[in-house]
C-alpha cells in the first residue's frame, strides 16, 4: 500500500511523462464488480465513526438513509449492503494494521531513544 499515498503525485508523473511509474506497476485494480460498492463507500466513508480504538466500520443506519435517498429497493439494498459492508470491513482492518505498525514503529524510536548513550547518566 505504499503507493497509496503518493497514488496523486503518481498519476501526475505518468501523464506528464507518459510513462508508467515502476511503483504502479502492482497496483490493485478493481474489477466491474466492486465499481458500484467503492462508489458507496466513497460517498459514505465521512460518516464513519472514531473510537479510541481508531476507525469504525460506516454504520447500516447511513447506508441505510443514503439508499433510500437513493430509491433503491429491498433487494438491491441488501446485496449493496453486503458488498459494501466487506468492502469497508477490509479496508477498517488494514487501517488498523496500519495503525498498529505505525505504533510499534514510534514505540521502537522510542525505545532506541531512551537506549541511546546520550541518554545515559
Amino acid at each position: 500500500m505504499a503507493w497509496a499515498d503518493n497514488l496523486e503525485m503518481l498519476n501526475e508523473v505518468w501523464e506528464a511523462t507518459g510513462e508508467k511509474p515502476v511503483a504502479l506497476a502492482n497496483r490493485p485494480e478493481l474489477t466491474d464488480r466492486w465499481h458500484g460498492p467503492h462508489i458507496v463507500w466513497a460517498e459514505l466513508s465521512g460518516s464513519r465513526n472514531y473510537t479510541a480504538g481508531g476507525v469504525a466500520e460506516i454504520p447500516f443506519s447511513e447506508f441505510f438513509l443514503w439508499a433510500v435517498a437513493h430509491e433503491y429497493t429491498k433487494a438491491q439494498i441488501q446485496s449493496m449492503w453486503e458488498d459494501l459492508h466487506l468492502f469497508d470491513h477490509t479496508w477498517v482492518r488494514e487501517n488498523q494494521k496500519r495503525a498498529q505498525k505505525d505504533r510499534e514503529e514510534e514505540q521502537e524510536r522510542q525505545r532506541r531513544k531512551v537506549s541511546s548513550p546520550k541518554n545515559r547518566l
